[in-house]
Order: structure tokens, then sequence, then C-alpha cells
């Protein structure tokens, strides 16, 4: 990983009052006058001048044209728009039959129509003398509603029966409607946006499974308030910011108020290694209380065949009634691509959820293909997933373990 080095920041601040680097701004200066037009034998004088004069003050000053570039004058720039979206629907059928199970997957034994995506981003784009602003708007409708709706707020969920009788049930969310604005390196995202947390998306199309694992249960998806990100440093991202509460758009039915931040490291594209910590004034339960989570996730590609991911959560929450909760997870992902359009996967999770009163322990196995058909806009997603329950909570609470078979269809817009 290459981080800039604080001893080259500090030579290029003393390079500035050097006589070498006031050579480099007259040179600078001199060069400029010489694109003015001029006759051709004046023009050409005073261009070699400029040359020598640049040349003396860089072999001087070895810094210097960094430290001009980076501090350059911030000029505005537009970026463009970006639409991007899918369709996909499919289902997961358990061993049991049953139409109603304890964990956060569609397990009901049903095929249905999962979502319908819609994304319009303007990217702000970073960098040394840029200023650009840009907005994202993310919208969508099906049975996944039920992830990305907010609790509060004008998106809604849309019941067409009881989940609990084998009926399905739609609904709208808006998971992102947010402003950007960024200057030189730093970019603040302010409105309702996906969390830094976690690994897997929220969004079907960003990730490998079809259903979802134990650790995206145990993170928050959304947030409302405002994000900052700083890129400057080479092979890291640092964040940080305030949000008014998890999963809830601009009501604060309990007075929530977190503190968020996020350091990412990268290697290139082969790399990173992420951390995630927040803590404040939170809800769970339908209890507000003060809450503590943070994650890691390291990510690496072992070769241009092989990748994996290791990831870990740990999260407390002390209710305003007296109760404490508490969570950790430990997963692994293992994915191979077999040959151009099929790629295989692997996913397994230990999780343990720990209370005042009571205490559950799950792992979970995953095996799923992914195979691409149409110049990867069109995705087969079959999978087979294997869970188990130290307390029986599956098939209405009367299993412990629960086998799943399942396929999803994906059409990237």
């Amino acid at each position: 990983m290459r981080v800039k080095n604080v001893f080259s920041v500090v030579g290029s601040v003393l390079l500035m009052i050097s006589p070498a680097a006031m050579a480099e701004e007259d040179a600078i200066v001199v060069a400029e006058e010489a694109a003015v037009p001029s006759p051709p034998a004046a023009a050409q004088a005073e261009t070699a001048q400029a040359a020598t004069q640049a040349e003396t003050a860089q072999a001087a000053s070895p810094y210097s044209t960094n430290w001009v570039q980076q501090m350059a004058p911030v000029r505005p720039c537009s970026s463009g728009f970006k639409f991007s979206g899918y369709l996909n629907a499919g289902g997961l059928f358990n061993d049991h039959g049953a139409a109603l199970n304890m964990n956060s997957v569609n397990s009901d034994n049903q095929i249905g129509f999962d979502g319908a995506y819609a994304s319009i981003v303007k990217q702000a784009r970073t960098g040394y003398g840029v200023a650009d602003w840009g907005w994202g708007l993310d919208a969508m409708f099906g049975r996944d509603a039920r992830f990305l709706s907010s609790y509060t707020g004008f998106d809604s969920r849309m019941e067409t029966g009881h989940r609990s009788d084998g009926t399905e049930s739609y609904g709208f969310a808006f998971p992102q409607v947010y402003g950007e604005m960024a200057v030189n390196n730093l970019a603040v995202k302010m409105g309702h946006f996906y969390t830094p947390f976690g690994y897997e998306s929220a969004r079907a199309d960003q990730r490998f499974f079809y259903s979802f694992g134990r650790h995206f249960e145990t993170t928050p998806i959304t947030h409302t308030g405002a994000l900052a990100t700083y890129k400057g440093i080479a092979g890291m991202e640092i964040s940080a910011g305030w949000v008014m509460g998890e999963n809830n758009l601009f009501e604060r039915d309990y007075g929530e108020s977190l503190a968020i931040g996020s350091i990412k490291l990268l290697d290139g594209n082969r790399t990173s290694l992420k951390y995630d910590i927040l803590k404040g004034k939170g809800a769970m339960f339908d209890e507000g209380g003060d809450l503590f989570r943070n994650d890691v996730v390291f990510t690496t590609q072992l070769d241009p065949l092989w990748e994996t991911a290791l990831v870990f959560n740990y999260g407390k929450f002390d209710s305003d009634g007296g109760e404490t909760t508490k969570y950790t997870t430990l997963g692994g992902y293992l994915f191979y691509d077999l040959c151009p359009g099929w790629k295989i996967g692997s996913r397994a999770e230990w999780q343990r959820q720990w209370g005042d009163s009571d205490s559950q322990e799950f792992i979970d196995l995953g095996l799923g293909v992914n195979w691409n058909l149409g110049g990867d806009r069109l995705l087969l997603r079959p999978e087979i997933r294997y869970d188990r329950a130290v307390e029986p909570i599956f098939a209405d609470g009367t299993e412990d373990s629960q086998l799943c078979l399942g396929f999803d269809v994906l059409y990237k817009i």
C-alpha cells in the first residue's frame, strides 16, 4: 500500500520559501508570458529564456512540480450522469415447506418479483484543483422493499397480505436521496444514502448470492445525515460524519444521533481492508438506547481466478428500558472464475446473539453459481443454503435447521 511520505510534504513547504522555488515561480510567469503572440524572433528568445530558468528551478527543487500541481487553483468541472438498475425475480424453497422463517431471506417457498430498481447518479469528481457537485436518487418496487424501506418517512410497504399465511408483501423504497459537494479531494454527501458498513450489498446486482448472509442482518442499510470522505492520501479513504439513526429518513422517533466513521486501505484493485464504526443514541426493537457497532471487511484477489473476503462485526445495544443486547459475526467468502460467464462462490458464517434474557447461535453455509448470459446483462443465480440454530427458529419455531434451494433471474439495465 502506498501512503504519501510525510517528509515529502514538509520538504515541499520548505521549498516554497526557498530561492529555488521563487525561481520556479518566475519561470512559470515567464512561460505564461511566452505564450502571448509576439514576433517570431522575440518569441523564440523569450521561450528559450523561460525554458532555461524552468530547468534551473526544477533541478534545484525536485518536489516543486508536484507542489504546483497540488496547490493549483480550484476550477469547477461537470461530471456526467450515470443510470443503472435491474429487474429481479426468484424464489428460495425450504425443506420444511414453511411459509414463515426467522431469517432475512425470502425462504417462503414462493416465486416472486423481488425488485425493479433504478438509480440516477451524478458523481461529484475529486482531485487536486477540482470543485464539483453531484446527487443521487435510487428507487425500487418489489419484495425487497422490506430491506430497503425506512421505518419512518415517505417510502412505504403496501401489504398485499400477511406473510404468515403464505402471501407476499410488496412495496416502494427510496434507499438514496442525497446531494454531494466536492473540493479537491474532500467530498461531503448530505441526505439519505447507503451505509459504508458491511460487505454484501442490498442491491441485488451488486452481490454474488441471491440470499443475504447473517452478517447482513446485523448491519445498518441506510442512513440520513452527512458523511465527508477524504481521498487525498494515496491508497486510503477516510470518512466521518453524523447520522440521525439507521434505516430511517428525516424523522427521529427515538432521538437518534450517531457519529459514524470509516477508513479503507487499498492496494490497487487487488486488496482492501475496511473498518467501520458507529456510536451514539440509536434505536432497536422499537426502543431507544445507546448503540455501538463496528465491523472489519478484508477482500483480496488471490490470483486472476480466485478471490476471497473475510468479515467480522460486533455490536452492543443498551436500551432505555435497561436491556442489553449484543451480537458478533464471523464469515468468509471464496469465489472462483470457472470459465467465461461462469463463477462459483461459497459462504460460511457463524453468528452469536445474546443479551440479559436469552442467547442464540447460528451457522449458515452456502454454495452458489453465477451464470452470465447475453453479454453480462442477464444473470442466473442458483444456490443451495444450509442454516442451523441452537434453538428452534425455523418452520414456525419447530425446527433448529433448514435446507434451502433457491434461484433467481437478474436482468441488469
